[in-house]
């Protein structure tokens, strides 16, 4: 949309995510060796990625299992999660 405003060039350069910021310090989070199933927000995929979110992940011993889908709401809320999520997050 604005492709051709300066402001808004030097504006995308300088926006990031938290887990941009903490993927790129030396900071050792605690340990917690477990599993997890990720999904990233359908906004943050669209603008960004969710590499970010998996290193911090990986660092705390976090085996993430990232979700295929673009966003996950019961059916009980009105959403569309597929079946084969919601027996994933059920287990």
């Amino acid at each position: 949309m604005l492709s051709k405003n300066e402001d808004a060039h030097r504006l995308r350069e300088q926006t990031f995510v938290l887990s941009d910021f903490l993927a790129q310090v030396d900071y050792r989070f605690p340990a917690l060796k477990r599993k997890a199933l990720v999904r990233g927000h359908c906004h943050q995929k669209a603008a960004f990625d969710i590499d970010s979110e998996t290193t911090l992940l990986s660092r705390m011993g976090i085996k993430a299992e990232l979700l295929d889908s673009g966003y996950l709401l019961s059916k009980k809320n009105g959403g569309g999660g597929t079946r084969e999520t919601e027996d994933r997050l059920a287990h």
